[in-house]
């Protein structure tokens, strides 16, 4: 497998994260501010073939289905990727929350717009029953606690949600159980 840049810069901040004791949300802050793109690519979605614009056409047909007084919550958000998105096909919603246990807001995006980012934790929402119409996901929220999570969106969520996952045999979930095990192994040296 040949590692790119942002595969090196995993596998560097998680090794930094298990060698100094860092948390989960220490990392995830590190790695979203060293990383170059609003996503864990090389690219944004933008492209005009090839699975960015799949991914983009995926959430393009969701976008098709907000209402202007939904409430839309992306979980997992990272740097705003989605938002990014909904903001450049002129989402119109009462709110479209972006929620990250690393509060870090780089996506060029209006805020007056209804557009808004917040620090939190996915699995413990800090949000009214019933109060969400949409949420969503892209490639985050399995990296949280699914139980957690499920029983948080089944309490939240009034009416629908919609999630892109890594599939567990896909390329950047099989290079991150290599960078695992090359943690493991560094760690099993000391």
């Amino acid at each position: 497998l040949n590692f790119k840049k942002s595969e090196h810069l995993f596998a560097f901040f998680f090794f930094i994260m298990k060698k100094y004791n860092m948390n989960k949300v220490e990392h995830w802050q590190q790695y979203w501010l060293t990383h170059p793109t609003l996503n864990s690519f090389d690219f944004d979605y933008h492209d005009v073939n090839g699975p960015y614009l799949f991914v983009k056409e995926h959430w393009q047909r969701v976008w098709q289905d907000i209402i202007s007084s939904d409430v839309v919550v992306d979980l997992a958000a990272g740097k705003g990727a989605l938002a990014k998105l909904a903001y450049d096909y002129n989402v119109q919603c009462r709110a479209f929350i972006s929620i990250d246990s690393a509060h870090i807001q780089t996506a060029n995006i209006d805020n007056e717009n209804s557009f808004r980012f917040d620090k939190g934790n996915i699995e413990r929402l800090s949000l009214d029953d019933s109060s969400i119409n949409l949420a969503v996901s892209m490639f985050g929220i399995e990296y949280a606690n699914l139980t957690k999570v499920f029983v948080e969106l089944e309490r939240c969520v009034s009416r629908q949600f919609h999630f892109l996952c890594h599939h567990p045999d896909s390329i950047i979930t099989q290079k991150s159980k290599i960078t695992h095990a090359i943690v493991d192994e560094l760690f099993a040296t000391e």
